[in-house]
Parts: structure tokens; sequence; C-alpha cells
């Protein structure tokens, strides 16, 4: 199982069932997880298990995207409303004074949401926490898979270039040595 925290009694219900799905799908991941889904459906228990502890998240994620939509204008043309009911605030932090003005809002509701940035190393606090050497990790991580990213684009974009318009299939015009040379092209 993937680095989950689960409650110990979860941990036996969630791996039994998750293992007795793999094996009924004969390793077939994809089939798998349609199965322990289907079972999750039917055993409250396993459901429990599986879904209690991402709970919290989807609650915060389902909070912040409220958040986001307070401050959106409603259309290109008009002018930023923000709400200030639903507006989070850090540790120590006040909201600011209606009577300021909405960009003054906007600017603050703004500064909030990217000290809420999650940096993509694990174990890393928010980007308003985090240390100068935590920040560079993080940027070095996203200019590393920016040059990945680019170069398996490239590629697709290669392959694509070698497929006939319609429904064929790569495997039906493309062999792996194919793919393989275009992908070092890509990489030049």
């Amino acid at each position: 199982m993937p680095n989950v925290a689960l409650a110990e009694d979860d941990v036996n219900i969630v791996q039994l069932a998750a293992q007795k799905a793999l094996e009924r799908s004969k390793g077939d991941v994809d089939n798998a997880s349609a199965l322990l889904e289907r079972e999750a459906k039917k055993d409250q228990d396993l459901y429990d298990g599986l879904v209690s502890n991402f709970l919290g998240r989807a609650c915060r994620d389902a909070i912040l995207a409220v958040v986001r939509h307070a401050w959106r204008p409603a259309s290109w043309g008009s002018d930023y409303k923000v709400n200030f009911a639903v507006m989070p605030l850090g540790k120590g932090q006040q909201a600011p004074d209606p009577k300021a003005g909405n960009i003054i809002a906007l600017a603050d509701l703004n500064m909030r949401n990217l000290m809420e940035f999650h940096l993509p190393i694990p174990g890393s606090p928010l980007l308003g926490s985090a240390t100068r050497e935590q920040v560079l990790r993080a940027a070095q991580g996203y200019l590393s898979h920016g040059r990945d990213f680019f170069r398996k684009g490239r590629w697709l974009e290669l392959v694509a270039e070698k497929m006939p318009e319609g429904d064929k299939l790569v495997r039906e015009v493309l062999n792996e040595r194919k793919l393989a040379d275009l992908r070092a092209e890509a990489e030049k």
C-alpha cells in the first residue's frame, strides 16, 4: 500500500479487501480498483476505512474552492467583489477592512492563498512557513519536471505527426524501435 496513514483497524479491513480484489483481478490494478470500489459501496466498514483518512483533506479542499471563487469577478468586465465572510485567515491575521476597497482585499486574499502554496517535497511546510533551502529544493523539482514534461511533450508531438488521420492506434502504425527513434529525436 502507498504511504497513507490509516487507523490500525482500518488497515486490516482495507488491506485485506485490496489484496482480495487484486487476487480476483489476477493482478490487474485498474480492475482491482473497480472491484474494491464496488465492494466499498456495499460494505460500510470498508467504505469508512477507505474514506476516513481522506475526509479532512476533502473538506479543506471544498472550503478553499469556495474561498477561491469568493473573489472572482462574475464576468470579465465586472469589478472584483470580495465576499469577506469566506476569506481564510492565517494565525494572527485580521480580515481586511471592507471600507479599504476591493483591491486591498483582493491583494490580502491573494497573499494568504500564496502563503498556503504546497511545496512538492514530502514533509515540506506550506510556502509561508518554508526555509530558503526548502524553497530552492521545490524550485529545482519543478524545473526538472518542466524539462521532463517538455521532452515528453515534444516526443508525443513527433509520434502524432507519424500517425494518419482517423482512428488507427499507435501500435498499428509504429513499432517500439520507431518510438525509441522518435524519443531520441525529441531529446536532441
